[in-house]
């Protein structure tokens, strides 16, 4: 955008841009339901990270170890604040299932096992993870749950005060 006064002499110059989205412990802060433009900052994370560990030459065993400790950590902690989007669920399955099997975020192969198998218990002859949108809802439930019990805390309260304050269980 150029400003000119009368004079023909530009007196301002800026150009537009977009808000810088603000970001507050890696999470985003919205007044609107989570998009999945919203959540390219996961998906970013979770491909950043694949992509730092694929120089190094990684053992089945050492991807899992880090899929369980760190990828899904990351998720989780997505997972518990947001209803996430399924295609951004999906996407973080994906990127997943391809460090397991090919040690790399962004592969177009198909895995050894199905993924379905994969997420079953130990016990049932998976490797005991959770997919990424049944961790969501699990999470989603906790948190409704917590307002459906009037749970002692500030954001319980607000919520119930806020949004259910006509509405008796």
């Amino acid at each position: 955008m150029l400003i000119v006064v009368s004079g023909g002499e530009p007196v301002i110059s800026c150009t537009s841009q977009r808000a810088p989205s603000r970001l507050y412990l890696g999470l985003p802060l919205l007044a609107s339901k989570l998009s999945s433009m919203d959540c390219k900052v996961l998906l970013d994370k979770l491909t950043r990270r694949t992509s730092s560990w694929m120089c190094n030459s990684l053992s089945f065993g050492g991807r899992l170890q880090l899929m369980a400790s760190v990828l899904f950590s990351i998720q989780v902690f997505w997972c518990s604040t947001f209803i996430l989007p399924v295609a951004v669920t999906k996407e973080c399955d994906r990127i997943m299932r391809s460090f397991l099997w090919h040690g790399t975020g962004y592969g177009k192969k198909s895995g050894k096992v199905a993924w379905s198998r994969v997420c079953k218990p130990k016990k049932e002859g998976g490797l005991g993870f959770v997919g990424c949108r049944v961790w969501n809802q699990a999470a989603i439930m906790k948190i409704e749950w917590e307002i459906c019990q009037k749970k002692a805390s500030i954001w319980t309260d607000w919520c119930y005060n806020v949004f259910l304050k006509e509405n008796i269980f």
